[in-house]
């Protein structure tokens, strides 16, 4: 029994470390759409890091992920705190909102056609390094 546990140890300390990491640390996703070609191909797995935001807010021009109407999804922060365009015609970004676009413009379901708009700074998940 001792010799069982000896060996069982050090695999079940890796998984919980890995889970760990992932739950505080890393993000791991799939883009499952070809709206942030040609930066994120369609069908990519990407690691994304949780911790990037803990002091700071999104800038301009950063790849996120967050959620929205109860999805994870991936798209570039295209403007904060001033007008942009919607469904609806020109609107101001609220304070602590943002928001989003694709990078493939022609594909991607953004901000630009979403009803509400602007996503909570407090959806962000995690922050993709390109």
């Amino acid at each position: 029994m001792k010799r069982f546990i000896k060996h069982m140890a050090i695999p079940a300390l890796c998984c919980i470390m890995t889970l760990t990491l992932f739950r505080v640390f890393f993000f791991l996703g799939y883009v499952p759409t070809s709206s942030m070609e040609p930066t994120i191909r369609q069908g990519s797995f990407i690691v994304a890091a949780r911790m990037a935001y803990w002091s700071s807010e999104p800038n301009v021009g950063d790849i996120i992920v967050f959620s929205h109407d109860g999805k994870v999804l991936v798209k570039r922060v295209a403007v904060a705190g001033e007008a942009a365009w919607t469904w609806k015609g020109p609107e101001t970004v609220p304070c602590g909102m943002l928001y989003l676009l694709g990078d493939n413009i022609d594909a991607s379901i953004d901000s630009r056609l979403w009803v509400d708009p602007f996503v909570p700074v407090e959806n962000v998940i995690a922050r993709y390094y390109e």
